[in-house]
């Protein structure tokens, strides 16, 4: 986004995801949050000025490589999937490289740019590195993953395989030590991480140390749920919103839709706002756009500026919690209903091929959705679909 973009638009927005120009934003919005990209198991090449040779000539032993097929170390250096900077992995493992990759990166870079926060990526508790690196000129090889070091030309084994868990173990660690050392600089901590098991022990350790989770699926999966529906995704993101926010953890639901759009669709716009109201409890925020589109593009996806006029609408205040399903209404187990001061938010969380469902809706009000269409009572609701329903008869009645 051009600066002058940027400051005419800061208004809308209460916090933002990875910014690389972040003086504009204050410029716009001094209550903007504004946060730097960083990825924990690597250097980040943008903020260090450290390339694979600067790293190979001054610690070797830092770098991450990889395993093949059976387990046996090779020269190929691990990867992280879809980053996209020449970044060298690195051993998250070693106390001296989450050392250097904060107090003498990091921390230094946010402060003397202004940020209010980190925006750490692929937090992930199971080994995701791959090998070898083809941002460093070398070729993916189906298999391999990230497993060690080479100290004086001896491989030093970190993880014996993708799925062991010592790597959870690390990543903990090192947001454990970034938490200390952010909050003594008075930064927050935002991480892209994936809805799990709330009974996890490794997700119940994370609350404690960020202070927004970013849903990267969120209730679209980039198009996937909202065309082929899954009931029960639904209600683990409407838990997991609600989860997180009663632990005082902000979310930012992330529906994005399918690849090659230049333009989310009215009602894909009406689904995304529709799911996310059932569980924004005064901590959760939406972005809702596109997919990301293939290489170069400037118009859509990530990167560009993606509001919506229907993010206005006068919904008001939660007159209660989500409700709905088969306790609710047997017949038609697959709707869900959260009733607002200046509205009500219906979903159809049902899959492919199930029918429309029926809602009915509270009687003593009129109705408009957010994309004009015809709203009758009770509502036929098609399976993936969704309303939000403003009253037609004032703002402040909806609970009523």
């Amino acid at each position: 986004m051009p600066s002058s973009q940027i400051i005419a638009d800061a208004y809308r927005y209460a916090a933002v995801w990875s910014s690389f120009n972040p003086l504009p934003w204050y410029q716009g919005n001094p209550r903007t949050q504004i946060s730097r990209y960083y990825v924990p198991p690597e250097d980040s090449n943008l903020i260090s000025g450290n390339n694979l040779a600067w790293w190979k000539a001054n610690h070797p032993d830092w770098i991450l490589y990889t395993c093949d097929t059976n387990n046996n170390p090779t020269t190929q250096i691990a990867y992280v999937p879809g980053i996209g900077f020449p970044d060298v992995p690195l051993d998250i493992h070693n106390p001296l490289v989450i050392q250097y990759q904060l107090q003498q990166s990091l921390i230094p870079y946010l402060i003397a740019n202004h940020y209010e926060a980190a925006a750490f990526d692929q937090i992930n508790f199971n080994n995701i590195l791959v090998g070898g690196n083809p941002e460093l000129g070398q070729s993916i090889i189906p298999g391999y993953y990230a497993c060690g070091v080479y100290q004086n030309g001896t491989f030093v084994r970190r993880y014996a395989s993708k799925s062991d868990p010592q790597y959870g173990v690390d990543m903990l660690n090192w947001l454990r030590t970034a938490r200390s050392l952010l909050n003594a600089s008075h930064l927050e901590i935002f991480v892209n991480h994936t809805v799990q098991s709330q009974s996890d022990p490794n997700e119940i350790a994370l609350l404690s140390l960020v202070d927004m989770e970013m849903v990267e699926p969120g209730f679209s999966d980039y198009g996937f749920y909202q065309r082929q529906g899954n009931a029960g995704v639904f209600l683990v993101t409407v838990n997991w919103m609600k989860w997180l926010q009663s632990h005082n953890v902000a979310i930012g639901i992330i529906d994005k839709f399918d690849q090659g759009q230049t333009f989310v669709s009215p009602l894909e716009l009406e689904y995304s706002i529709a799911t996310y109201l059932m569980g924004e409890e005064q901590g959760a925020y939406l972005f809702t756009a596109p997919d990301n589109c293939t290489q170069p593009c400037t118009t859509y996806g990530y990167g560009t500026e993606q509001w919506h006029q229907e993010y206005t609408a006068s919904i008001g205040t939660p007159c209660k919690e989500m409700y709905g399903g088969a306790t609710y209404d047997p017949r038609n187990p697959q709707i869900w209903y959260r009733r607002f001061s200046g509205g009500i938010s219906v979903v159809n969380s049902g899959s492919l091929p199930i029918p429309s469902e029926t809602a009915t809706l509270p009687t003593n009000h009129t109705y408009v959705d957010l994309e004009g269409r015809a709203i009758t009572n009770p509502l036929t609701v098609a399976s993936n679909d969704a309303y939000v329903l403003l009253t037609g008869n004032g703002n402040n009645t909806g609970c009523q």
